[in-house]
């Protein structure tokens, strides 16, 4: 069995703010970053609105060009819209050796060509059969 699930579009974030220079003595609140780096999604902000993410800290990072690089890939990664697949029932046979990270390959019967996936959760059932979290990759 295959199911789907996509994510809403009020889900989707579009406006990132990325903290860094982290000082350990101030805490662990907000205040205790130094620097800043804003991001947007305009493609997806043209498409979905403005959406506002939750301010994140990135404690280990002091470079404001390494900061700028990491909030950019975070922000295309979070505003992506790709799909869950969850496949049950998959034969041992066929999903053993798969570990999270793993990229296959399936087809759904209401696509007409194959899609891309990255595993994210492997589970085997008390049957033998295993389930498959994946989501889709480009």
């Amino acid at each position: 069995m295959l199911e789907e699930e996509g994510k809403k579009s009020d889900a989707i974030e579009t406006r990132f703010r990325y903290l860094y220079q982290w000082h350990p003595e101030q805490g662990l609140s907000l205040e205790a970053f130094l620097a800043a780096v804003q991001t947007t999604v305009t493609s997806s902000e043209t498409k979905y609105g403005r959406h506002d993410a939750v301010a994140v800290g990135l404690r280990t990072i002091e470079a404001s060009d390494t900061a700028e690089e990491v909030s950019g890939y975070y922000s295309q990664e979070k505003s992506r819209v790709a799909s869950l697949f969850i496949l049950t029932g998959v034969p041992w046979r066929d999903g053993y050796r798969l570990e999270r990270g793993d990229i296959i390959s399936f087809k759904p019967k209401w696509y007409s060509a194959t899609k891309k996936g990255r595993v994210i959760e492997t589970t085997l059932r008390e049957d033998g059969h295993i389930d498959l979290r994946v989501v889709e990759v480009s």
